[in-house]
């Protein structure tokens, strides 16, 4: 052992040595594998402090919080992420006394929650939360501070920091909290996270008790934890429990009822998606440095032969060619550990004082920091070992002599490769048809394996060309195929980012159409909704007319503001008088359609639905949540058609005839008809109240399922009431606008009315196009690296063609024939793999997502692009940055 550590040690020094002489080469292989480090390191420092996690939401030091639910008793997951009720029984009621005993007298305080609007002189805020403590020492248990202090008095708020930032709103400014016509004054005293459960935080009095929300949320302080036997014995009595012990130390599965698994214990999917991509990131950091290091020593090979010469077995060449991974693997770890951890700090502070997002504090990575060294490890080892492995093969008289013998590649590599590409190609399918995450990401490495392997194979076969090819690309094809150990790495690299790119751009787009199709909209973009909140009660013709002359005066003001080029007033069905029974709303009669017993779905068990249309419940639907406040439209078309979906024509022509529009076929009799029941007053239940023509639109989502004519509304007993308006705009409004006109509406004294933009979710294209654009730049990297080698390797050659009389301008021809070929041969394979790769990660999130149809398996008009990209801009800037005369270098009779 001695021994060994002895020969690791001189190994070592003469490594270290090795890179302080070499500075150049040591900075480029230190800074491709920190990269990676750097980027991973900053990921996790701020997803660990920017996510919120379950802890962060007790805030900074309570113990648990604790609520009470509607049954008794319940079941819930450690992480509060699920709960169900275990029986019928009522919940007992929390009360000081009863709350410490369960746990074990710790203190307790009650938290007082209500939804209130913020106001200032040019913006509103719609329903946000505050909570109110009786005790202000409550407050830094639950709330973090970014800026500022917390409050001590009632009339005192902290806000959050994005709020304050939105708002233009200082420590020490004054704001109004509203709820309905009612205003109070209040002082903006601090900026706190909103991760905790004080998202406002205030002191009790700072709102008039009849804002409070029904119900409260008791907060458990102290240093003694709240145990899962605890939370088991209070969910007896029905309450829920979010306790910081049990999250920080969750209880085995066994212990936790009916088996119920927290979502954090669901992620494991994703987390091998991650991992795979970390792999393939590292794979193409060894494939890029690796060629670096075979230069090295390829360069020291004189003084290896010197070494051998003297008596050193080529165990310990190898060892010293694998040290210099050794300390490049270590210098990387600390500078791209270092400097992602200040990066992340960085960004954590910045966003806490702009309030862009809610990030409680900066959480530095501990563990992480281990694996991380060891893939910084692993990454010099792995670069380095096909270099020191040919080091202690080399010919000793040959390199003394100053030459080189390169051996030609072995023939059934290609082969090989071509078989692990198949096997890894299928085994990714079969992962995903049989959705196993674990399979597809050993698939995804398979193939990137079968990709490396064939590359040596790739430039054997462009290599048969040269015969017919021109003297700059001949020199490139037959160069590339001798020194295949340098080319051969570069292609595999190239290859790989380019895989990276096409995969990632086919698997974007596929999902950005998925998310484009299972938008669920209101109406043609742009479109803002204008929504007036019903207020319950009687609704007589004074009510009705009010009503009316507030939604047309707000659209008014609403259309000059957003520069809209027209309004549409939508009504809603509503009751006369609010049901006795139910306590249904005026705004909300219990309407419902009669379906056709043969359109239900006859199956219990959930493997029979799987191939049934009609147990099929669709994809899944993304709205903006912009609605009217109803549970069914009254229309004659006017606002179908300006609404301008897909069918409006039909609709329209449904609607003006004393139809009903409803969304799905399902609720057609083979008839054509629709049958409405109105449980809304006393009458017989199930008892069909109409039968009309129906017209299904198709139109997904709440706000169209159920639009009446007024000649229906009518039968069903319902009159038209105004509940806002639909306003067409030029373009879309930015929030500044809309919180203005929001300011507007409350100084005119309309506070129940306020403005939605029914703005769809972001394109995913441009993230595709940054994962392209990123994994071009590391395949344009490669390129470069891998020019480069070639070009210190080939001066000789360069130089005794120049001798010969070879014009200045060939070797800046060769240069670029070496781009574009290892370029191209790269692209080619990246391009098979990539699309293959996409197309089965596709198949298997359609499914996974619950999009299935809605995702297309395509391949998108970018990925040629990026194939072809990558060869024209590699071959342009070689041919821009490579000089055109060589100095005099002296060469060695081989």
């Amino acid at each position: 052992m001695g021994t060994w550590a002895a020969r690791w040690r001189v190994a070592l020094r003469i490594a270290w040595r090795d890179a302080r002489r070499n500075k150049g080469r040591t900075a480029l292989v230190v800074t491709m594998i920190a990269l990676p480090l750097l980027a991973g390191t900053a990921m996790i420092t701020a997803v660990r402090s920017a996510m919120p996690d379950p802890v962060s939401r007790l805030g900074p030091s309570a113990q648990a919080l604790v609520e009470e639910s509607g049954c008794a008793p319940l079941v819930q997951t450690p992480d509060l992420t699920g709960t169900g009720c275990a029986n019928e029984g009522d919940a007992v009621p929390i009360g000081v006394d009863a709350l410490t005993a369960a746990v074990g007298g710790a203190p307790v305080a009650e938290l007082h929650a209500a939804s209130v609007d913020l106001v200032t002189d040019g913006a509103v805020l719609m329903g946000w939360g505050l909570t109110e403590v009786d005790d202000p020492l409550v407050l830094p248990a639950i709330a973090d501070v970014v800026d500022g202090r917390l409050p001590l008095v009632p009339g005192e708020v902290a806000i959050p920091a994005d709020v304050a930032g939105r708002l233009s709103l200082r420590s020490g400014d004054t704001m109004r909290l509203a709820r309905g016509d009612t205003e109070q004054s209040v002082t903006v005293v601090g900026t706190v996270t909103g991760s905790g459960p004080a998202a406002i935080a205030a002191i009790g009095g700072t709102v008039p008790e009849q804002w409070r929300t029904p119900g409260s949320t008791w907060v458990v302080l102290g240093d003694a934890g709240v145990t899962w036997d605890q939370v088991l014995a209070m969910n007896e009595r029905g309450w829920t429990v979010l306790s910081r012990a049990v999250l920080l130390d969750p209880p085995p599965v066994e212990d936790i009822p009916y088996g119920m698994v927290s979502a954090t214990e669901t992620a494991a999917q994703d987390v091998a998606l991650i991992g795979a991509v970390l792999a393939m990131g590292l794979l193409e950091v060894a494939l890029l440095v690796g060629p670096a290091f075979s230069i090295g020593a390829r360069r020291d090979s004189r003084k290896l032969a010197l070494m051998a010469a003297a008596g050193a077995p080529p165990q310990d060449l190898r060892r010293t060619v694998l040290a210099t991974g050794v300390v490049a693997g270590l210098v990387a770890a600390v500078v791209g550990i270092g400097l992602g951890v200040l990066l992340a700090a960085l960004g954590v502070w910045i966003l806490r004082r702009t309030g862009v997002l809610q990030v409680p504090g900066l959480v530095l990575p501990t563990w992480e920091l281990v694996p991380m060294v060891v893939i910084a490890l692993v990454v010099g080892l792995g670069a380095a070992w096909l270099p020191a492995r040919s080091a202690s093969r080399a010919d000793v008289v040959t390199a003394l002599a100053g030459r080189r013998a390169d051996k030609a590649g072995h023939r059934g590599v290609p082969r090989l490769g071509v078989a692990v590409l198949v096997l890894g190609a299928v085994g990714m399918l079969a992962a995903a048809i049989f959705q196993e995450p674990v399979g597809l990401v050993v698939g995804v490495g398979v193939l990137e394996i079968g990709v490396v392997l064939v590359s040596g194979g790739a430039i054997a076969l462009a290599a048969l060309l040269a015969p017919r090819a021109g003297l700059a690309t001949r020199f490139a094809l037959r160069d590339a195929a001798r020194h295949r150990g340098r080319s051969a790495p570069a292609v595999a690299a190239i290859s790989v980012a380019v895989a990276a790119a096409v995969a990632g751009t086919v698997f974007a787009s596929g999902q950005s159409a998925a998310t484009a199709a299972s938008w669920v909209r209101v109406a043609e973009p742009p479109a803002v909704l204008l929504s007036l909140d019903p207020d319950g009660g009687e609704l007589t013709s004074d009510v009705v007319a009010q009503r009316e002359q507030t939604v047309r005066g707000a659209l008014d003001l609403a259309i000059d503001a957003l520069s809209g080029e027209a309004g549409t007033i939508a009504y809603g069905a509503a009751l006369r008088e609010p049901s006795t029974e139910g306590g249904t709303d005026a705004m909300f009669p219990l309407l419902s359609t009669q379906s056709d017993p043969d359109q239900l779905c006859p199956h219990s068990d959930p493997a029979q639905e799987i191939d049934d249309p009609r147990c099929d419940v669709g994809a899944p639907q993304i709205s903006s949540g912009a609605s009217w406040y109803t549970s069914a439209l009254v229309d004659d078309g006017t606002l179908v058609e300006a609404a301008g979906l897909p069918g409006w024509e039909e609709a329209s022509a449904t609607l003006q005839a004393g139809g009903v529009l409803v969304a799905s076929s399902a609720d057609l009799w083979p008839d054509g008809t629709v049958r409405l029941i109105n449980d809304s007053d006393a009458g017989t239940p199930g008892e069909v109240d109409l039968q009309t023509v129906g017209y299904a639109t198709g139109w997904r989502g709440h706000t169209w399922s159920l639009v009446l004519s007024p000649q229906a509304a009518a039968e069903l007993g319902l009159i038209p009431v105004a509940t806002g308006a639909l306003i067409t705009a030029a373009t879309w409004p930015d929030q500044t606008t809309v919180d203005g006109v929001n300011a507007e509406l409350r100084e005119q004294g309309r506070t129940s009315l306020w403005l939605i933009v029914d703005r769809p979710r972001a394109d995913r294209i441009p993230i595709a196009w940054a994962l392209a654009g990123l994994a071009s730049l590391v395949a344009l990297a490669a390129v470069g690296l891998a020019v480069g080698l070639a070009a210190a390797d080939a001066r000789p050659d360069l130089a005794t063609m120049t001798a010969v009389g070879a014009p200045p301008r060939i070797r800046r021809r060769i240069a670029a024939a070496q781009a574009g070929l290892l370029a191209l041969t790269g692209s080619v394979l990246g391009l098979l793999a990539g699309t293959v790769i996409g197309l089965v990660l596709g198949l298997w999130s359609r499914e996974q997502s619950g999009y299935r149809e809605l995702w297309p398996l395509a391949v998108p008009w970018q990925v040629p692009l990026i194939a072809f990209a990558v060869p024209v801009v590699a071959v342009a800037v070689t041919w821009l940055f490579t000089r055109s005369r060589l100095p005099m270098v002296r060469r060695l009779a081989e």
